[in-house]
């Protein structure tokens, strides 16, 4: 929305990103976003790392059973995309659902220049 066509943004946007006092703005402005709302670089590796190490047993106990959602591991509980609960006949059904394990194993390999 800097007045630049479609066409024309990136090779503007190349051009400008060379000049210092425009990324120096920028790192200020996502510097006080982070700050602002609270992300920092080892909270997303945190996160990232709970997903590609999650393991689907910490939702059972040795009985085989599912656990109650109070007893499951946090870090469990983070790799979770999502949890359908439903009653039918009665019964209870719990769907659940992790995120993809490779992606972010993927995001960690990258960051750690593994690959």
């Amino acid at each position: 929305v800097a007045g630049y066509s479609a066409r024309q943004a990136q090779r503007h946007g190349s051009r400008l990103l060379k000049q210092k006092a425009v990324r120096q703005a920028i790192e200020r402005a996502s510097t006080a976003l982070v700050e602002r709302i609270g992300i920092d670089p080892a909270r997303v590796l945190r996160e990232i790392g709970r997903i590609a190490f999650a393991d689907p047993r910490a939702f059972c106990g040795a009985d085989g059973r599912m656990k109650r959602l109070g007893d499951v591991d946090p870090d469990a509980l983070a790799a979770l995309s999502s949890l359908r609960i439903h009653e039918c006949r009665g019964a209870r059904h719990v769907t659940a659902r992790m995120f993809n394990k490779l992606p972010a194993l993927r995001l960690l390999f990258r960051h750690f220049g593994l690959s």
